[in-house]
């Protein structure tokens, strides 16, 4: 591969994510995810268990299960040479965030992730590229925890928001510092869960003026400013309106899709039903466990019996503040709780693009379209929707979730 033909699409904490921008028509729609170095924060002798086989295999056996495998985004694995990632760091260190760069792509790597890549179709109309516009959201925490075994002294977790919460704990801690830090957004997940129109469409308009990492936008594959010209000249054409109404009307199909769409529904329902203990439940499992279980990273086949006996009902929970499970017990609902940390943290990508109305019907099941009416060429408005970012979580993080949510409670 060519380091020349890829650019830089966006990371997180573990990955570096490029496209595809070359003259390979195998590759158009894909996309190159990079594991970046360990965490300056974790022992230099424990890199990440996981593999890339095993998130990919991680991602087939539980999260396509739970949320529908037509959410999961396939992908395959690639050879990757040592010369290619020096060079292709080289190339796109210009484009990534300053507060990014201290953190380099691991050279040591020998394969990466090649994804379809859900901010842009790879189609024609009229002899031309459709025009792509896709929207990233991270829905986060989409429930107020019930279990019993949260201490009294934190009762404010089951009437207030997760998110909410940790937004004023980080901007508290920017003020203590006295340096410009965090600035707390209006945005509630609950209100994007709610199903209820007007909470739904309150959610992105709150995101409007401080995304943070929450909305992020993309034209034909490329990210968008939110508050550029630009963003708002291409929303313009693309859904034939006036610029000052381009968010409006982006946003209002937004609102429709989700409360139209299944992804989010099923994301509630499984971070509740994984994580009923609460962190307050499953930090005591994990610090009475054998170091050998707590280190022990499953394979895919006991994720795999974990996720098929979930989604069974077969798995019994007794909520009583004397909860004492057995280690294969304990082992099971810490597994669980990471599922939900999983779906927690994910991404939900909604593509749009418009196409003639007499084009044939959808056969994804991934996509639908909505008809524009007032459409003067007889456009319908395509879309797909899926989920980024559900890679599995470190059982040995779990001290650290729970120091965390008691700093943001307290």
């Amino acid at each position: 591969m060519d380091p020349g033909h890829w650019a830089y699409k966006g990371e997180g904490n573990a990955n570096l994510v490029l496209s595809y921008v070359g003259p390979d028509a195998a590759l158009l729609g894909r996309v190159l995810r990079l594991r970046k170095a360990t965490d300056d924060d974790l022992n230099a002798h424990s890199p990440s268990p996981f593999s890339l086989d095993y998130e990919i295999g991680f991602q087939r056996h539980v999260i396509a299960p739970l949320l529908g495998p037509e959410y999961v985004a396939p992908a395959d694995l690639v050879e990757v040479t040592a010369a290619f990632l020096e060079e292709v760091s080289r190339h796109v260190s210009a484009a990534r965030p300053p507060g990014r760069r201290s953190r380099p792509l691991d050279l040591s790597q020998s394969h990466a992730a090649l994804i379809k890549d859900l901010t842009y179709v790879p189609r024609q109309r009229d002899g031309e590229a459709v025009r792509t516009i896709a929207v990233e959201i991270k829905p986060k925490w989409g429930f107020l925890p019930t279990s019993p075994l949260i201490a009294p002294e934190h009762e404010v977790k089951r009437r207030t928001c997760r998110y909410c919460m940790h937004q004023q704990w980080k901007a508290k801690l920017a003020a203590q510092k006295q340096h410009d830090g965090h600035v707390a957004n209006a945005f509630c997940p609950l209100d994007l869960y709610s199903r209820d129109r007007a909470r739904v469409r309150a959610a992105f308009d709150a995101l409007l003026p401080n995304p943070q990492n929450n909305l992020r936008l993309f034209v034909d594959g490329q990210p968008t400013s939110l508050d550029s010209d630009q963003a708002r000249s291409v929303l313009a054409e693309h859904f034939q309106t006036v610029a000052a109404n381009a968010m409006d009307v982006l946003f209002e199909h937004l609102t429709n899709i989700l409360l139209s769409d299944n992804l989010l529904p099923r994301l509630q329902q499984h971070q509740r039903g994984l994580d009923p203990l609460d962190i307050e439940g499953v930090f005591p499992l994990y610090d009475a466990m054998p170091e050998h279980l707590r280190t022990a990273v499953p394979t895919l086949d006991e994720w795999k019996e974990i996720t098929d006996a979930y989604c069974s009902g077969a798995t019994e929970r007794r909520l009583a503040v004397e909860y004492q499970p057995s280690s294969a017990e304990s082992a099971r609902v810490i597994r669980e709780y990471l599922i939900s940390a999983t779906l927690k943290d994910c991404s939900v990508i909604i593509t749009l693009w418009l196409e003639s109305a007499k084009q044939s019907p959808p056969t994804e099941p991934n996509e639908s379209v909505i008809l524009l009416p007032d459409s003067p060429d007889g456009s319908a408005l395509r879309y797909r929707i899926g989920v980024l970012d559900v890679d599995p979580k470190r059982a040995a993080k779990i001290p650290a979730h729970f120091l965390l949510d008691r700093d943001i409670v307290e």
